[in-house]
């Protein structure tokens, strides 16, 4: 018999593992290497860890009355991926330096596109102009 701390192990597993996945679709279908960076990185960002209590709640809501439904995994990620871009923008906005122990994602891309090699910055300032 499975006690509840297995089980909603196992569901974080199966989100966290969709969560990879879907990501790591999203970084192979970008077809410019700017855009393909900056998804990686939001990859990278988003897969740090997390308590993924919202997509768990939408899992277990389900669950309730339906049996158990890969596809409600999936759509279970949007939410995770809004938590993400929520956090992202909070970030920003309270001008934090760290999130979860490293560096906040605007300060990984100001690292990254805006200090040291001037020729990032070009490539950059091409791709959004």
């Amino acid at each position: 018999m499975t006690t509840w701390k297995d089980h909603i192990e196992g569901l974080k597993n199966e989100i966290n593992a969709s969560l990879e996945e879907f990501l790591t679709e999203k970084v192979n279908q970008s077809r410019d290497s700017l855009v393909r960076e900056i998804s990686s990185m939001i990859r990278e960002y988003s897969l740090r860890g997390g308590k993924r209590v919202r997509p768990l709640l939408v899992l277990l809501g389900h669950d309730l009355f339906k049996p158990h439904d890969r596809a409600v995994v999936r759509a279970s990620l949007s939410i995770e991926i809004s938590q993400s871009y929520f956090i992202i923008q909070e970030d920003i906005m309270d001008q934090s330096p760290f999130r979860r122990g490293f560096p906040s994602f605007h300060i990984e891309v100001q690292n990254k596109y805006f200090s040291g090699d001037p020729s990032k910055k070009k490539g950059f300032r091409r791709t959004w102009a």
